[in-house]
């Protein structure tokens, strides 16, 4: 009796323990699960990274150097997880690569162009949905070495996924607004892309001409916002600025002008990743790919320095390549002021202007 009165405390002692064992193991697990759940609310979208085309270049380096850049970008958005990154089909050309990414399942593609500029490259970067085949992220950037280019793949993916939740969670599509373009941190241990390119630019075209098949022309249609409801819905689509010595500041302009238009009350407005030359060509194709769409806008960009002041030049296209019109205006740069509002200015005085001709209508 005594031996037995003194092993059921031990066995009561050893039941709770196991008990409470139990219990702190079922929830963590809870714990464990509720974390994954939400972080694991949407499916992970499914991405192919096509090769990037060097502008006016066909020659293997070059067609090398975008692989090179496909298969870095591919490699850090696998490593960063979040997506499911798929190899693209060898030999796929650009006119084929909405249909290729389709057959692999894919949510996305991305691709862009390299622009060699003297010592340095623009490096264009788009992810284009399959659903619609619309351009739903770009950025621009100066790049002088592969290490800059690698370091596009951070703010692509937050792209991806910031885009990819949106659908999922049934509201409208609005892609982030294209990177502003900041100073690249430069790589000295990097390969150099021009010596990889194998030449120096220093007056190449800031964007290739696109193929003309539609599915190239879609690869390259404008980002679509939120609509909402004016009196005649319009959208409205802006190709690439040019003018500024600054590539940051012609980006800059072409965003400012977007932002305009949104302002004015067009249902959808873009900026294209092609110049204004391409974009006037194609304009049936592109207005096709954008239901809506009535007007492209061109635009040239001055910057003078002394007295300070910038010069914004827009000309409006309809989808048949007609001219609708063309307005400008000038902005001072007061000392407290910058370049960049003085083309907000700018760009909002000239959109204005347009509010009276028929290019919005």
């Amino acid at each position: 009796m005594v031996h037995l009165v003194t092993l059921r405390p031990a066995v009561s002692r050893f039941a709770l323990r196991a008990l409470a064992l139990v219990a702190i193991c079922f929830a963590i697990a809870l714990a464990t699960i509720g974390r994954a759940t939400a972080d694991n609310v949407f499916p992970p979208p499914v991405v192919v990274v096509y090769p990037f085309t060097v502008a006016g270049d066909t020659s293997a380096g070059a067609v090398q150097t975008g692989s090179n850049i496909a298969l870095l970008l591919s490699n850090r958005l696998a490593e960063l997880g979040g997506i499911v990154v798929k190899p693209f089909t060898p030999g796929t050309t650009r006119a084929d690569y909405l249909t290729a990414a389709e057959k692999q399942n894919a949510d996305y593609y991305v691709t862009g162009f390299l622009t060699p500029i003297g010592s340095e490259i623009s490096l264009v970067t788009q992810v284009v949905s399959i659903y619609g085949g619309t351009v739903v992220w770009s950025s621009t950037v100066t790049v002088r070495t592969y290490g800059d280019a690698l370091g596009q793949a951070d703010p692509l993916r937050t792209g991806i996924l910031a885009h990819a939740e949106r659908s999922f969670s049934a509201i409208t599509a609005q892609a982030p607004p294209a990177a502003t373009p900041e100073p690249v941190t430069r790589d000295a241990a990097g390969v150099n892309l021009t010596k990889a390119l194998g030449r120096h630019h220093r007056d190449a075209s800031p964007s290739p001409a696109p193929s003309g098949s539609p599915a190239a022309v879609a690869a390259a249609v404008a980002v679509a916002i939120t609509p909402r409801p004016i009196a005649a819905p319009a959208v409205a689509l802006v190709a690439s600025v040019t003018g500024a010595g600054d590539p940051a500041l012609n980006s800059y302009a072409a965003n400012s002008l977007v932002a305009a238009l949104r302002r004015a009350g067009a249902t959808g407005a873009g900026a294209l990743a092609i110049g204004a030359q391409d974009a006037v060509t194609h304009a049936a194709d592109l207005c096709k790919a954008n239901a809506g769409a009535r007007a492209i806008y061109v635009a040239t960009l001055g910057v003078a320095a002394a007295p300070a002041a910038v010069t914004l030049d827009v000309k409006a296209y309809d989808c048949s390549g007609k001219p609708l019109g063309a307005h400008g205006d000038s902005e001072q740069v007061g000392r407290r002021d910058s370049n960049q509002r003085a083309i907000d200015r700018a760009a909002a005085k000239t959109i204005d202007a347009f509010l009276k001709t028929t290019a919005l209508q």
